[in-house]
């Protein structure tokens, strides 16, 4: 059974910073990931409240995003399209959270979205996600790695660091038309916090959860 995909968010909100499973579901593009990853959740949350803009007093938290207004960005070159956050009810301008297209690869805040990864192996292997995994993770310490699908393709999510308490990231690995795609990020400062208590890697769940492919 696949992880269940709605654990990313709960991480991300910082008042779930117990959850220790890796969760990804990528079936339903309304249903955003909800749980970054095992081992690094509570860095996560420790991450967002010192790098997140303080709420003021009178701003009321919302770490599950819903007063986001969600657009959908479509780039023909990698072949993709995915949601990301326009606006919210609190905070109308995002210029952080905007997409940013290079070639094949897509940046949005500390997301990258590379529509080649496959270009790390080498010659004579075959591009799997799973081929492309075991290239990513051995210039890190994995924490944890299971199956998920993005876009209805069958993937596979690894969490990790890669020092001290603060280095660590999460990265999701699937194949389609002879491409391996890659989702990854790594914490520091997240400034795509389109709510109050909704920050970086929240957005970044429900934006791969929101991926579908043109072909």
């Amino acid at each position: 059974m696949l992880p269940s995909v709605a654990r990313l968010r709960k991480v991300a909100s910082g008042s779930f910073a117990a959850a220790i499973s890796l969760s990804l579901v990528v079936c339903t593009p309304a249903a955003p990931l909800s749980s970054a990853s095992a081992t690094p959740s509570a860095a996560v949350a420790s991450a967002n409240a010192s790098s997140s803009p303080t709420p003021s007093p009178t701003e009321v938290l919302d770490p599950e995003g819903r007063t986001v207004v969600w657009a959908t960005y479509r780039s023909d070159a990698l072949g993709i399209t995915f949601e990301y956050p326009r606006s919210s009810t609190t905070r109308p301008a995002l210029p952080q959270c905007a997409p940013r297209e290079l070639d094949r690869s897509i940046f949005l805040d500390r997301l990258g979205i590379d529509g080649d990864a496959e270009k790390s192996l080498s010659p004579g292997i075959p591009a799997t996600a799973d081929a492309v995994a075991d290239k990513y993770v051995q210039r890190v310490n994995l924490d944890t790695r299971d199956p998920t699908t993005v876009g209805g393709r069958p993937g596979v999510i690894v969490s990790y660091h890669s020092g001290g308490l603060n280095r660590f990231g999460l990265a999701v690995f699937v194949a389609n038309g002879g491409h391996v795609y890659q989702f990854a990020w790594d914490a520091g400062v997240f400034e795509c916090t389109p709510a109050p208590g909704f920050t970086g890697p929240g957005v970044y769940g429900h934006l791969i959860g929101s991926v579908r492919f043109l072909n």
